[in-house]
């Protein structure tokens, strides 16, 4: 009885577990939409091209799954896509070179008006991202280098608003000068001040400090 216990426990398990199919495998995730319907999203590398995935959109209601959309997005192996949310819609992020050289994801929100998920042009080139939250605004800012040994590297404060990237400004190094698109925080001319083991936590600093001066 208690083996017969135990091989059933192996086997739910395997069954709820995520499923993959193939050497690279599926990925499968699901959205809530505001009327609380559940939109599932799987994405899997096509056979022929590993740096390409296919990404199939199911509506889920009333326990019927209805296909809606279907694209295909470049992506790093191994797959990796994440839920995530901008300007209060939920998406998905699909890495493309994770080293941060020359982006990191693509970005897709789902616009619930076309009942699909838009791609956010540009976003794949900000790099990476992080949050900033100052009084009541919170924004993203990002980062990305432009070689020098990443000591030429750009940040740019940004947002975005139905459907698109509103770069709103961006603090750059070119390897040795260091220039803002703002005045709203005082800036040392070279960059060597913020090329540093704090070089990120200055670059934080840098943005909170100018929403709290009404950036």
């Amino acid at each position: 009885m208690a083996y017969i216990k135990v091989v059933f426990i192996f086997f739910l398990s395997n069954i709820l577990s995520p499923q993959t199919s193939g050497q690279a495998g599926t990925q499968v995730l699901y959205l809530t939409k505001k009327n609380g319907d559940t939109i599932k999203i799987s994405a899997q590398f096509l056979e022929s091209n590993t740096d390409t995935v296919l990404i199939k959109v199911y509506q889920l209601k009333n326990r019927k799954l209805t296909p809606i959309q279907q694209f295909r997005s470049l992506s790093s192996f191994p797959l990796e896509i994440k839920r995530t949310s901008f300007d209060n819609k939920n998406g998905i992020s699909i890495t493309y070179d994770p080293a941060v050289r020359w982006g990191n994801s693509y970005l897709y929100l789902f616009d619930e008006g076309n009942n699909s998920l838009r791609e956010i042009k540009g976003f794949r080139e900000l790099g990476s991202i992080s949050a900033v939250k100052s009084k009541n605004r919170s924004l993203h800012y990002s980062y990305i280098s432009c070689g020098c040994a990443d000591n030429c590297w750009v940040s740019k404060l940004f947002e975005i608003k139905q459907f698109k990237l509103h770069i709103i400004a961006q603090l750059r190094c070119d390897c040795s000068k260091l220039t803002a698109s703002h005045n709203k925080v005082s800036i040392p001319n070279s960059c060597k001040d913020f090329n540093d083991d704090q070089k990120f936590e200055r670059i934080a600093k840098h943005w909170a400090e100018a929403l709290r001066n009404g950036l």
